[in-house]
């Protein structure tokens, strides 16, 4: 039979990822969350022409592709980005951000973004750029250890309509899904939301897919494309849907 694989997040996300699930696998690009700008589209620029930064947190690509659109005011602190997808959209722009070395599937990004700028020693004033909403780990965890954070929203998100999440769930053996918003949106659709098994990005997701009762399959040790493949197969064979 053919495995239908309906991917949630944005289109040019986990690029490749069709090639990487070739036959039984049918690879199917539904986003299902909705981006609009921040409420304040100056408060990026404010913040990095106010202060001087010795670290700058970048926790989504769609952060980073703000960032980028203001890479010359970007000081010399350095810059941190939360995963390979982040970093490449900054990088893009000639910025050199360090990235944070996965976890395991347990393990929040922002956990994972957090233990890594505190083992490498960073101190001082630390601007987050983030999306509304956002995990808070990263933040309070900096707080907790002395240093000064400041958190800048660039972008909000929120789930499509229902006639959107009804179609996705309807053409799908596994759902990818990597919003917690999401999954408290596909959770509401009722009975509807437990036909497809879920593949999680992240521990997040899985926490709230886990919470919200959905049939949580498998969880990607890592949001790449290998992690996300390796996922699918396991959700796949878990549900014995390969021939």
């Amino acid at each position: 039979m053919t495995v239908r694989v309906v991917v949630t997040t944005a289109a040019d996300a986990l690029p490749g990822l069709e090639s990487a699930l070739p036959a039984p696998f049918m690879v199917r690009r539904h986003p299902l969350l909705m981006t609009f700008p921040g409420d304040d589209p100056d408060a990026l620029a404010r913040a990095l022409q106010s202060a001087r930064w010795d670290a700058i947190a970048c926790t989504s690509p769609r952060g980073a592709t703000q960032l980028a659109a203001v890479a010359a005011m970007v000081g010399g602190g350095v810059l941190w980005a939360v995963g390979a997808g982040t970093a490449r959209a900054l990088e893009r722009a000639g910025l050199a951000p360090r990235v944070a070395p996965g976890g395991d599937a347990e393990t929040t990004a922002a956990a994972q973004l957090a233990a890594a700028m505190l083992g490498a020693g960073v101190r001082g004033r630390v601007l987050i750029v983030a999306g509304d909403p956002h995990r808070p780990e990263l933040a309070a965890r900096l707080t907790d250890a002395g240093i000064a954070v400041t958190t800048v929203v660039v972008y909000r998100t929120k789930p499509a309509d229902d006639v959107e999440l009804l179609a996705a769930l309807d053409r799908a053996h596994l759902l990818v899904v990597g919003s917690p918003t999401l999954i408290a949106a596909l959770a509401a659709q009722g009975d509807e939301a437990r036909l497809p098994g879920y593949v999680a990005l992240g521990a997040t997701t899985a926490d709230a897919c886990r919470s919200a009762g959905l049939p949580l399959v498998a969880v990607a040790a890592h949001p790449s494309v290998a992690g996300v493949a390796e996922a699918v197969r396991q959700a796949a064979r878990s549900l014995s849907l390969e021939p």
